[in-house]
């Protein structure tokens, strides 16, 4: 598939990281007109197992909600020229942070989200995330 081809409803479904040990789902935020994600599964190491739910969210409100279905992505928007998504947020439960947050596919299909504490994505990493 070629960038020219890239539609912004490319990146809807199922996602697995690239350690399987998390799969999210990318689905249209109607309310917003962008792209929101939230945790679908995680896989339970029993000698670590990982938080059942979002205790280091830095609203106490909050605390209590499962990771598993927690809303992680919110306000990707689809950029036609650059053929990328941008402007997203990603929260991540294990920090309890919020992080600027961009996407892109590669020409295998691979979806590249890169999450920083700067706007302008200098400062960050990025994540490789599979069709699951």
């Amino acid at each position: 598939m070629s960038h020219a081809e890239l539609k912004e409803d490319e990146i809807l479904g199922l996602w697995r990281s690239e350690d399987e040990t998390v799969k999210i789902e990318i689905y249209k935020d109607e309310a917003s007109n962008s792209l929101s994600g939230k945790i679908v599964w995680v896989e339970i190491d029993e000698e670590d197992p990982p938080p059942a739910f979002d205790v280091l969210n830095p609203d106490p409100s909050l605390r209590e909600q499962p990771i598993v279905g927690l809303q992680c992505i919110t306000g990707l928007v689809f950029h036609n020229r650059k053929k990328e998504w941008k402007n997203g947020q990603l929260y991540h439960p294990e920090e309890g942070k919020s992080y600027h947050l961009k996407g892109w596919l590669d020409d295998d299909k691979i979806l590249h989200l890169r999450a920083s504490v700067d706007s302008l994505s200098l400062l960050g990493q990025t994540f490789k995330w599979y069709g699951a």
